[in-house]
Protein backbone atom coordinates (compact mmCIF):
# COMPACT_ATOMS: atom_id res chain seq x y z
CA UNK A 1 0.00 0.00 0.00
CA UNK A 2 2.60 2.44 0.61
CA UNK A 3 4.64 1.84 -2.30
CA UNK A 4 0.83 2.26 -4.43
CA UNK A 5 0.73 5.37 -2.87
CA UNK A 6 4.10 6.64 -3.34
CA UNK A 7 3.74 6.07 -7.05
CA UNK A 8 0.49 7.68 -7.00
CA UNK A 9 2.11 10.71 -5.68
CA UNK A 10 5.07 10.85 -8.04
CA UNK A 11 2.56 10.33 -10.85
CA UNK A 12 0.29 13.22 -9.80
CA UNK A 13 3.33 15.45 -9.10
CA UNK A 14 4.77 14.64 -12.64
CA UNK A 15 1.20 15.25 -13.74
CA UNK A 16 1.63 18.75 -12.01
CA UNK A 17 4.48 19.90 -13.41
CA UNK A 18 3.65 18.77 -16.77
CA UNK A 19 0.62 20.80 -16.66
CA UNK A 20 1.97 24.01 -15.11
CA UNK A 21 4.78 23.40 -17.89
CA UNK A 22 1.80 23.79 -20.71
CA UNK A 23 0.68 27.20 -18.79
CA UNK A 24 3.95 28.56 -18.89
CA UNK A 25 4.07 27.75 -22.76
CA UNK A 26 0.72 29.23 -23.23
CA UNK A 27 1.52 32.02 -21.46
CA UNK A 28 4.71 32.79 -23.06
CA UNK A 29 3.21 32.46 -26.39
CA UNK A 30 0.78 34.73 -25.72
CA UNK A 31 2.74 37.32 -24.79
CA UNK A 32 5.13 36.66 -27.95
CA UNK A 33 8.20 35.49 -26.12
CA UNK A 34 7.75 31.99 -28.04
CA UNK A 35 7.72 31.14 -31.72
CA UNK A 36 6.51 28.40 -33.54
CA UNK A 37 8.81 26.56 -36.19
CA UNK A 38 7.02 28.42 -38.97
CA UNK A 39 8.44 31.70 -37.76
CA UNK A 40 11.49 30.60 -37.16
CA UNK A 41 11.53 29.28 -40.76
CA UNK A 42 10.61 32.79 -42.23
CA UNK A 43 12.75 34.68 -39.98
CA UNK A 44 15.67 32.46 -41.18
CA UNK A 45 14.55 32.53 -44.44
CA UNK A 46 14.79 36.21 -44.19
CA UNK A 47 18.08 36.20 -42.66
CA UNK A 48 19.81 34.21 -45.23
CA UNK A 49 18.63 36.40 -48.59
CA UNK A 50 19.60 39.44 -45.95
CA UNK A 51 22.90 37.85 -45.68
CA UNK A 52 23.69 37.30 -49.01
CA UNK A 53 23.06 40.33 -50.18
CA UNK A 54 25.10 42.09 -47.18
CA UNK A 55 28.17 39.59 -48.06
CA UNK A 56 27.74 40.11 -52.35
CA UNK A 57 27.59 44.08 -51.38
CA UNK A 58 31.01 43.85 -49.02
CA UNK A 59 32.74 42.03 -51.39
CA UNK A 60 31.87 44.42 -54.52
CA UNK A 61 33.14 47.31 -51.71
CA UNK A 62 36.50 45.39 -51.05
CA UNK A 63 37.45 45.18 -54.32
CA UNK A 64 36.57 48.61 -55.59
CA UNK A 65 38.63 50.13 -52.88
CA UNK A 66 41.54 47.67 -53.98
CA UNK A 67 40.93 48.61 -57.16
CA UNK A 68 40.44 52.86 -56.62
CA UNK A 69 43.55 52.83 -54.04
CA UNK A 70 46.40 50.66 -55.89
CA UNK A 71 45.14 51.92 -59.86
CA UNK A 72 43.75 48.16 -60.80
CA UNK A 73 41.90 46.12 -62.33
CA UNK A 74 41.08 43.05 -59.66
CA UNK A 75 40.12 39.96 -62.04
CA UNK A 76 37.21 38.38 -59.91
CA UNK A 77 36.96 35.07 -61.64
CA UNK A 78 39.71 33.44 -59.25
CA UNK A 79 37.92 34.72 -56.50
CA UNK A 80 34.47 33.84 -57.48
CA UNK A 81 34.80 30.41 -56.34
CA UNK A 82 35.18 31.06 -53.38
CA UNK A 83 31.88 33.71 -53.33
CA UNK A 84 29.83 31.29 -54.57
CA UNK A 85 30.67 28.74 -51.75
CA UNK A 86 29.80 31.18 -49.61
CA UNK A 87 26.34 31.93 -50.81
CA UNK A 88 25.93 28.57 -50.89
CA UNK A 89 26.40 27.87 -47.47
CA UNK A 90 24.41 31.17 -46.33
CA UNK A 91 21.66 29.96 -48.68
CA UNK A 92 21.40 26.61 -48.04
CA UNK A 93 21.09 26.68 -44.29
CA UNK A 94 18.65 24.47 -42.53
CA UNK A 95 17.60 22.65 -39.37
CA UNK A 96 16.96 19.74 -38.19
CA UNK A 97 12.95 18.98 -37.01
CA UNK A 98 13.77 19.18 -32.74
CA UNK A 99 16.86 21.86 -32.92
CA UNK A 100 14.61 25.03 -32.88
CA UNK A 101 12.09 24.11 -29.62
CA UNK A 102 10.85 20.57 -30.78
CA UNK A 103 8.76 21.41 -33.92
CA UNK A 104 9.12 20.04 -37.12
CA UNK A 105 10.80 21.73 -39.41
CA UNK A 106 12.72 20.96 -43.20
CA UNK A 107 15.40 22.68 -44.67
CA UNK A 108 15.12 26.46 -45.19
CA UNK A 109 15.23 27.37 -49.35
CA UNK A 110 16.66 30.89 -48.85
CA UNK A 111 17.59 31.46 -52.47
CA UNK A 112 17.21 35.13 -53.31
Amino acid sequence: ASQARERRDMAQAEESEINTEMKRRTLLKEEGLLLDSDSVRRVLTDWASIGKNEFIGAVDTIITAIESEHGITVDREPIQQDIDAALRTIGSYSFEPGEIGGGSAGDVDASA
